[in-house]
């Protein structure tokens, strides 16, 4: 890398990643805002050698994959279009990591490992989620928890009747302030938990055999005719 002055060793702007424009490599000036890098991977060696933990995704569209755990990053995506712009979590630990303004998915095998991450202004696609998670102002398509597994939602919104959260194993809590539109419950088996919604629709699916729901707030809640869950409707 040669001599590197001090703005350039802190680099205090983050890593710049771009899957379009972008260029593998991690040698100067690979990551900063004229020469942006194209992976995850690359941008990972060059924010170590750099002394910071952020990563800024500029790209127009597309997809960047984890190829191994992501702990304790912080991620701005591009957000006026990050229904187009993704991180696909793949199955990877993102303990402790933050995510601004982007797409979550996770399609990986095995469990995305939450562990205190952060959410805010995201579009989010869980396949399976183990650990802790915390959501702000996030647009949900879909959210599966693994067992033991928690998420708390703060002013989320889905807006399509196909999104669906399924509470899917034993020991799973789930707390939600201030949820608008469709919030699908489905494969329920235990636990307690405490929903507030404004302006949302509720469905209890009738595999939801177990557990409490403390329901408030404004909703229209429906609950399958097979479902044994017990539903303390409070709205």
């Amino acid at each position: 890398m040669g001599f590197l002055s001090v703005a350039e060793r802190t680099m205090p702007d983050g890593v710049y990643v771009d899957a379009v424009v972008g260029v593998s490599g991690t040698d100067w000036p690979i990551g900063t805002p004229g020469a942006p890098v194209d992976n995850i991977t690359d941008a990972k060696t060059i924010a170590t050698a750099h002394n910071t933990n952020l990563l800024r995704v500029v790209s127009p569209y597309g997809t960047h994959e984890l190829d191994a755990d992501f702990e304790y990053y912080r991620v701005i995506g591009p957000a006026t279009n990050k229904e187009l712009v993704s991180i696909d979590i793949n199955g990877q630990s993102i303990e402790g990591s933050v995510f601004e303004g982007i797409a979550v998915v996770d399609t990986g095998p095995g469990e995305a490992c939450g562990r205190g991450a952060e959410f805010h202004d995201c579009h989010i696609y869980f396949q399976d989620m183990s650990g802790s998670g915390f959501f702000h102002n996030c647009r949900f398509y879909d959210l599966f928890l693994a067992a033991y597994a928690k998420a708390y939602l703060f002013n989320c919104y889905a807006e399509e009747e196909t999104a669906t959260y399924i509470l899917a194993a034993a020991n799973v809590t789930i707390a939600v302030v201030n949820f608008s539109g469709y919030f699908d419950i489905q494969n329920l088996t235990g636990g307690t938990h405490y929903l507030t919604f404004a302006n949302a629709h509720v469905y209890i699916a009738g595999d939801c055999t177990g557990g409490t729901l403390n329901i408030y707030g404004t909703a229209k809640v429906d609950v399958h005719p097979s479902a044994t869950s017990t539903v303390n409707d409070y709205t």
